[in-house]
């Protein structure tokens, strides 16, 4: 169900997203305003053979990254999240799905990156 949870991207390095290997720091809040601690990021149906809940797609190009990023938990409701690959410039999509308990929600964040 969306609006289980606030996100907010606390870091991106490099600032902002660069081509090349990312890495973010991403802080999830539930409506009480209290940090989700232990969450975890399991893909959507919809995205066949992908392992993880963070899902960077070109959507003018019709793919997907060709690394899958990898999310550890900081213990405090923020979340590491590394390597987000953008091998080239232009739209990207980055889509990440999160899970605590029984909620489930989605944010997507798009940008251009600069060739």
């Amino acid at each position: 169900m969306a609006g289980e949870f606030t996100f907010v991207l606390v870091a991106s390095d490099p600032a902002p997203p660069a081509r090349l290997n990312n890495t973010w720091t991403l802080k999830v809040i539930d409506k009480t305003g209290k940090p989700v601690v232990g969450a975890t990021f399991p893909p959507l149906p919809a995205w066949a053979g992908w392992p993880t809940g963070v899902r960077p797609y070109m959507p003018d190009h019709g793919h997907a990254s060709t690394a899958h990023p990898m999310v550890m938990s900081n213990q405090d409701g923020t979340y590491t999240i590394r390597p987000l690959y953008l091998m080239m410039p232009g739209l990207w999509q980055i889509t990440i799905n999160v899970q605590s308990g029984t909620m489930t929600d989605t944010v997507q964040y798009s940008f251009c990156v600069a060739g």
